[in-house]
């Protein structure tokens, strides 16, 4: 990256088992996390240590120009995240709203709901995919455990994954082959979501937790993007529409042509 940030990621996932991406806050794709801090704390403790700029610039490879970051939103370099290694894919992390008050509120670009999030460039997303996710994933292996309880939800037909604190949401190709009494994930079912609550459930309660943290991947027109919010409606419908407001922002920073 063009510059070091507390918020960016290290991350393993089914097609790329031993990737760095920097000094972790944010999970990927369901795998294992070498480092895991919580997003809003260590954006925080970034601010605070090392002040924010005006405005910090960031060149995407694939993106048609380069994004100039706002300070509200600029997360500070600090001196405990290591220099990006060699090959290490371009992008920036970026604050989000949630627990900003006052007039500051009013200026935020963001939902409240936002904690924070990655841009990088498009071509090192990773699939969100069922069938890319690998055998030995913690996601994988923690979702085939006989605990786990998936209900199919008859608002809009997604999967809604429950394993101890975590929640999924997972979108559902219903075929010939998939339509079961006991709903299981198929290999074309994509994660909408992954939620995490602070608390143990009630035993047998499975409802879904309102206020849970969530963390949601998706494709921009030239970046990908990973951010992190508390959830509120968990359907299809509505992630959609919080994946247009934050995309709307972040578009917004763009700055013309390189420098």
């Amino acid at each position: 990256m063009g510059s070091r940030s507390a918020a960016e990621l290290v991350l393993t996932s089914a097609s790329d088992p031993e990737r760095t991406f920097n000094g972790a806050t944010v999970y990927g794709t369901g795998d294992r996390v070498k480092k895991r801090t919580p997003m809003a704390v260590v954006v925080l403790a970034a601010m605070v240590a090392g002040g924010c700029s005006s405005s910090s610039r960031h060149h995407l490879d694939d993106a048609a120009g380069d994004f100039c970051v706002p300070e509200g939103q600029t997360v500070a370099d600090v001196w405990w995240v290591p220099a990006d290694p060699p090959g290490a894919p371009h992008g920036f992390a970026f604050a989000g709203c949630d627990g900003v008050r006052g007039s500051d509120a009013a200026q935020c670009p963001f939902p409240s709901s936002i904690s924070g999030g990655v841009v990088e460039q498009r071509s090192a997303f990773r699939s969100q995919r069922w069938a890319d996710f690998g055998a030995e994933s913690t996601l994988k292996s923690e979702i085939l455990s006989s605990t786990t309880v998936i209900k199919t939800s008859e608002r809009d037909g997604t999967l809604t994954v429950h394993r101890g604190r975590n929640w999924d949401v997972w979108s559902h190709v219903v075929t010939p082959d998939t339509q079961r009494e006991s709903p299981q994930l198929a290999d074309d079912d994509v994660l909408l979501a992954s939620c995490h609550a602070n608390s143990e459930p009630l035993a047998g309660d499975n409802s879904w937790a309102a206020g849970l943290e969530c963390r949601r991947a998706v494709l921009a027109s030239d970046y990908s993007l990973e951010y992190s919010f508390r959830s509120e409606s968990m359907s299809h419908e509505s992630m959609r529409h919080l994946d247009g407001l934050v995309i709307g922002a972040i578009n917004q920073w763009q700055c013309g042509g390189r420098r």
